[in-house]
Order: C-alpha cells, then sequence, then structure tokens
C-alpha cells in the first residue's frame, strides 16, 4: 500500500481512458469531490 496527500484544487479532474490495473482508495478530509465511473457518478465527502 502506498499512502500519500493529493491536494488539489477545486474542478480539478483527470481521466483514464484505459482504466487502472490497480486500486484507488479515496479518503477526504474536509470538502467533497465527485467520482465517475462508466455511466454512474457520485460525491464523496
Amino acid at each position: 500500500m502506498i499512502l500519500g496527500h493529493y491536494d488539489k484544487p477545486a474542478g480539478y479532474a483527470t481521466r483514464r481512458s484505459y482504466g487502472s490495473p490497480s486500486w484507488l482508495l479515496m479518503w477526504t478530509e474536509a470538502g467533497a469531490g465527485r467520482v465517475a465511473q462508466g455511466g454512474a457518478s457520485f460525491e464523496v465527502g
């Protein structure tokens, strides 16, 4: 497991058109973010 702090401003987005070969666990310390996968989208906070 690799841990780190990834601080990006509001509006930041990344797209992985070929997906990712590994799992991604997100933990928000403050605020919220939006996660989209295929046709599904939800807010995490």
